[in-house]
C-alpha cells in the first residue's frame, strides 16, 4: 500500500540551481537530502545544516541506492547533459515512483526525456531557480493526490471522522474527503461525535443538506463496519470521542502538529496551512 508521511526531496548536481533550490526547500522545513562526491563540498554543505550523503552519484552504497529508492522528488541538475540522461535511466530504475526533473542541456532532448521517466525537464533557458520552485507546489499536489487515491479501494466503505463539536473547517474538510472517496468509487460516511453547537454552524449544515452521523456511547460499533478510517482536522484520538481503543485510523488529513503514534497508509500534515479545507481543495 501506498505511504505518505511528508515529501522526500532528493538532489543530485548541486551547481548554482541545485544549491538554491535545496536551500528554499530547507527552509520552508522540508525533508531534503543531497549526494556530493567531493569531501571537501561535504564537509562544507553539513556545516550549513544540510543532510548529505557522501558518494557518487551511481555509487553501489546502500546508503545513495536506498536514499534514491525512498525519495518522492528527485532533481538531477548536472550540467552535464550526457550526465543527467544516464542519471534518468539509473534513478528511474531504482525508483519509478518519484517525480523527476531533469536538467537538459538542448531544448530538442525535452522531448525524449519526458518519454523516458522524467516528470518535468528545464533546460538551459527554464533552469533558473524559480522556475523549478514554481513547479513544486503542482508537485507536490499532483503527488499527494494520486497517493491518496492510490490508498481508498473501489468497493470499500470509508468512515471519515472529525473532532468533536466540529466547525466548519472540519465539515467542509470532511465533504471535499467523501467527494474525492466518491470519484474512487468508496462509499463513505462523515462521523462525529459531540454535537453541532454553534447555530451558525447548524445552519451550515442544514442549508448544504449535509449528511453527519453522530457517534456516541451507544453507537460506536458502526465503526467496525468500515474498511478504512480517515482523520480530518484530526490528527490524534485525544479530541475524538468516538473512537474505541482498539481501533485507529488509516488515513489522517491535518493542520495541527501530529500528537498520535499510528501506522497509517495516507499522512498529510502541515502545521503551516491555517485551514484543512485547504489542503483538501489542492486535492480536487
Amino acid at each position: 500500500m501506498s505511504r505518505w508521511c511528508s515529501m522526500m526531496y532528493l538532489v543530485l548536481g548541486l551547481g548554482t540551481v541545485g544549491f538554491t533550490i535545496a536551500s528554499a526547500l530547507k527552509e520552508r522545513g522540508e525533508t531534503v537530502t543531497i549526494i556530493e562526491k567531493e569531501a571537501s563540498r561535504v564537509k562544507e554543505l553539513k556545516e550549513k545544516g544540510f543532510a548529505v550523503i557522501e558518494g557518487d552519484f551511481f555509487s553501489a552504497a546502500s546508503a545513495v541506492r536506498r536514499t534514491i529508492e525512498q525519495s518522492s522528488v528527485i532533481f538531477i541538475l548536472t550540467g552535464k547533459g550526457e550526465t543527467n540522461s544516464k542519471l534518468l535511466t539509473y534513478v528511474y530504475d531504482l525508483n519509478p515512483y518519484a517525480f523527476i526533473v531533469v536538467r537538459a542541456t538542448r531544448p530538442k532532448d525535452v522531448k525524449e526525456l519526458k518519454s523516458r521517466g522524467a516528470g518535468a525537464v528545464i533546460t538551459p533557458q527554464t533552469a533558473m531557480a524559480e522556475v523549478a520552485l514554481q513547479k513544486l507546489h503542482s508537485i507536490e499536489r499532483i503527488e499527494r493526490a494520486r497517493r491518496l487515491k492510490q490508498g481508498l479501494k473501489r468497493g470499500e466503505r470509508l468512515g471519515i471522522i472529525m473532532h468533536d463539536n466540529p466547525d466548519p473547517d472540519a465539515i467542509a474538510s470532511a465533504m471535499a474527503l467523501q467527494k474525492i472517496a466518491d470519484e474512487q468509487g468508496v462509499s463513505s460516511d462523515i462521523l462525529y461525535g459531540g454535537n453541532i453547537g454553534h447555530q451558525q454552524n447548524k445552519v451550515f449544515v442544514n442549508l448544504l443538506g449535509i449528511d453527519l452521523v453522530r457517534i456516541d456511547e451507544y453507537n460506536k460499533y458502526l465503526l467496525r463496519g468500515y474498511d478504512r478510517l480517515a482523520f480530518v482536522d484530526l490528527s490524534s484520538d485525544a479530541n475524538t470521542s468516538i473512537l474505541p481503543s482498539d481501533i485507529t485510523p488509516d488515513i489522517i488529513i491535518d493542520h495541527h502538529p501530529k500528537s498520535g503514534d499510528y501506522s497509517l497508509s495516507v499522512e498529510d500534515v502541515r502545521s503551516h496551512i491555517g485551514a484543512v479545507s485547504t489542503m483538501l481543495t489542492e486535492y480536487l
